[in-house]
C-alpha cells in the first residue's frame, strides 16, 4: 500500500482546476454535448465553464436560486427553473447556447420549479411544477 491508502505502482492524481459548484441543485452539473463545456447553476446564475480555454460565461435572467437545469438533445438549447418566495411566480428561461442568452422565458406557475426536461424532438419543454406537470410549447423555426 502507498502513503495514499492506495496499491503501489498507481500514479497520483494531479489536481488541475476547481469550480464553484455548491451542488444543492438535483443534476444541476451538465457536461455539454461538445464535450467542452461544463454548465451548472450557482445561486440566480448559470455558469458555463470552458474547460478547454479555461473562460467562463455567465448567464443571468433569473430573479432567485436556480433550481434545476436541463440540456435539449441537440444541445442547442438549455432550460432552467428557479424557487421564488411563497405566491411569487418562478421563472423558466430556455437559452439559446451558441448565443449564450435568453431565448424565451415564462412565468406563470408560483414558488419552485421542480424540474425541467426537453422532449426529444425538442419542440416541447416539460415542467414538473408544484406536484404538477405541465408542457411549455414553442416553435424552433
Amino acid at each position: 500500500m502507498s502513503r495514499h491508502g492506495g496499491q503501489e505502482g498507481l500514479s497520483e492524481l494531479e489536481l488541475l482546476a476547481t469550480i464553484g459548484f455548491e451542488g444543492k441543485v438535483k443534476g444541476g452539473l451538465k457536461l455539454h454535448h461538445d464535450c467542452s463545456n461544463l454548465i451548472y447553476a450557482l445561486g440566480n446564475t448559470i455558469v458555463i465553464k470552458d474547460i478547454t480555454r479555461n473562460n467562463f460565461t455567465f448567464l443571468n435572467g433569473h430573479t432567485n436560486s436556480v433550481s434545476c437545469l436541463a440540456v435539449s438533445k441537440s444541445g442547442q438549447y438549455l432550460a432552467s427553473g428557479q424557487i421564488n418566495f411563497m405566491g411569487f411566480k418562478a421563472k423558466v428561461i430556455i437559452w439559446d447556447f451558441k448565443k449564450q442568452q435568453e431565448w424565451a422565458g415564462h412565468e406563470l406557475h408560483k414558488v419552485k420549479v421542480e424540474a425541467v426536461v426537453f422532449s426529444a424532438s425538442e419542440q416541447y419543454l416539460f415542467l414538473l411544477v408544484a406536484q404538477m406537470m405541465a408542457v411549455l410549447l414553442y416553435g424552433t423555426s
